[in-house]
């Protein structure tokens, strides 16, 4: 999705095309490990669909 000319939306992500640079934040990366460790167990599929999606962006970039 196109914001403005320069800024493109590319799923998790910001694209500044004329700088590029790609913007990512707040993906929570670690966060079902560190639960893991405090004992709360809930199951890990986020780290890796993070993980792919990234991959995604990254081959658009």
């Amino acid at each position: 999705m196109q914001l403005t000319k320069n800024i493109k939306i590319l799923d998790l992500c910001l694209y500044l095309k004329k700088e590029k640079i790609l913007i990512l934040a707040d993906t929570h990366i670690g966060y079902e490990e560190a639960l893991n460790k405090q004992g709360i167990l809930i199951p890990r599929f986020q780290f890796k669909e993070i993980i792919e999606r990234l991959e995604k962006v990254l081959k658009k970039t």
